[in-house]
């Protein structure tokens, strides 16, 4: 993930001190896969799958454009699962 606001945060996060992980879907950016067989579905899972596996205590969700629609999914996914509701606060831009 190479874009401008995602390189940002990522230099902003580092002088805070503070974790983050940044990927792109599968069929975007440096992600391998071919877009046209992507969906809001898939990527949802892709997105729920990255942070079971990386994130932990609070966090925030961030996302831009199609990002931050599918950041607002996967809060409500993780609101909806106790064995995975864990703090978190979407934000877009």
């Amino acid at each position: 993930m190479q874009g401008s606001k995602a390189q940002a945060l990522d230099r902003w996060a580092e002088d805070q001190g503070r974790a983050m992980v940044r990927f792109d879907y599968s069929g975007h950016g440096e992600s391998g896969g071919a877009f046209a067989e992507g969906t809001i579905g898939r990527w949802l899972d892709e997105s729920l799958a990255v942070f079971g596996a990386l994130c932990h205590g609070p966090q925030v969700v961030i996302g831009s454009s199609m990002g931050g629609w599918l950041a607002l999914l996967m809060v409500r996914a993780l609101a909806r699962a106790p064995s995975r509701r864990r703090p978190v606060l979407p934000a877009w831009c």
